[in-house]
């Protein structure tokens, strides 16, 4: 095991000993020295887990998050050093912690958090896609090529975490609670602009959003959506993708092969 492994194995873990070799300026052993850095390091990692998971925080407790986020941490060091992209993973860890199976939504939103936080970070992108639709000629539609905002982010829940997570970042609101019933939910988030957004789509907006991945011609993707949704309403389908920031743009077909 090489000095550095040690190094980062002691440092995440309280009983571990401090590693051998390190001195003090004047030549005694680090072993108080260490043990505040290994302390620090540790809460400021658990401090950027309460930041990044504050409807969790709020769920569980701040005492007991932060107790949660230690054993993460300690799991789980930072393979980054960004750390405000700290927790990539923390939604499966909880669906996998035992003492929490009784809450089985709780990693569906650490997932809301997680894809919340990436699409605050993503690339920025000037959507112009209802005004580039309006100029091409209804021959060329097929050929389009809609490209998805970078910050767009997707994925399905059984639970209604989009109604769990507005509780419990506004508890005064009027909302009514949640029905923590099982039934899927199709969610999607987004920054079009500077704020993050995040709603439920239907079935037919999540699969249609999904075929958006800035290299499938328009025809094409309508064909697979009719084909799996026949009763959908695909031009709705369409406006509603342009209208939330799915779709930011439109790549003509040669500008797909320049």
């Amino acid at each position: 095991m090489s000095n550095q492994t040690v190094f980062s194995a002691a440092l995440l873990d309280g009983e571990q000993p401090v590693p051998p070799g390190l001195i003090q300026p004047d030549g005694r052993a680090a072993g108080k020295r260490f043990d505040v850095y290994r302390n620090n390091v540790l809460s400021s990692l658990v401090d950027a887990m309460v930041s990044g998971f504050p409807a969790l925080v709020s769920l569980l407790g701040e005492t007991y998050f932060r107790a949660l986020a230690a054993q993460y941490v300690r799991a789980h060091p930072p393979t980054t050093p960004v750390v405000a992209h700290y927790g990539e993973g923390f939604d499966a860890f909880l669906r996998g912690f035992a003492p929490l199976q009784t809450y089985p939504y709780l990693g569906d939103v650490a997932r809301l958090e997680l894809a919340i936080r990436s699409s605050q970070n993503a690339a920025d992108l000037q959507g112009r896609a209802a005004e580039r639709l309006a100029t091409i000629p209804t021959e060329q539609l097929a050929g389009l090529i809609p490209r998805p905002h970078p910050s767009l982010r997707l994925f399905c829940s059984e639970w209604p975490v989009l109604a769990i997570y507005a509780q419990q970042r506004n508890p005064n609101s009027d909302s009514t609670q949640a029905a923590l019933l099982p039934g899927t939910q199709h969610i999607q988030v987004i920054r079009p602009d500077m704020q993050v957004m995040h709603f439920a789509l239907t079935a037919e907006q999540f699969f249609f959003a999904q075929c958006i991945d800035g290299q499938t011609p328009f025809g094409q993707i309508a064909t697979g959506v009719v084909e799996r949704f026949p009763d959908c309403d695909f031009v709705s389908l369409l406006v509603s993708a342009v209208e939330r920031g799915t779709i930011a743009d439109f790549i003509l077909p040669e500008e797909a092969t320049s």
